[in-house]
């Protein structure tokens, strides 16, 4: 479903439109006549609905409409111009120890290096303050298993 504003706005108005012609007719119909306005008129605001996102959606795919200009993104983050997934320092904490700032359920912060950093069990709860130590990095993905349970295995 389609929730920018251009589709709420437009959407609210024929709503507000068929209020209004509404409560016009409340005094001239007949309460069965009415009843059947009613049913008209929230078949005419499904109706004017599909056609608001339809029309929206297609705008929005077009990045060269105007609502499809300020919807997308146009810069292009590339690995030739020193953009990188996560920080490339992550990969220098495999083995480094730490403390879980919150409880690791199973993701959360730990302190490791005297940086905060998130990181992940790998299915395992771990609360605060227990140490950890970095097990795996992928990218901006840190590992970590309790680290007392690491020296008994």
């Amino acid at each position: 479903m389609i929730h920018h504003p251009v589709a709420l706005v437009s959407k609210l108005i024929v709503l507000a439109v068929i209020i209004v012609v509404l409560m016009r007719l409340r005094d001239v119909l007949t309460p069965s006549e009415f009843g059947v306005a009613v049913a008209i008129g929230g078949i005419l605001f499904i109706a004017a609905s599909i056609l608001v996102w339809t029309v929206v959606a297609r705008l929005l795919a077009d990045p060269d409409s105007p609502v499809g200009k300020d919807s997308m993104l146009t810069h292009e983050a590339r690995a030739e111009d020193g953009f990188t997934a996560a920080p490339e320092a992550y990969a220098t904490l495999i083995g480094k120890h730490g403390v879980a700032v919150s409880n690791l359920n199973p993701a959360g912060t730990a302190l490791i290096d005297d940086t905060v950093v998130p990181v992940q069990t790998v299915g395992e709860f771990i609360d605060a303050n227990i140490a950890v130590e970095v097990v795996e990095v992928q990218g901006a993905k840190i590992v970590v298993h309790k680290a007392d349970e690491l020296a008994r295995a």
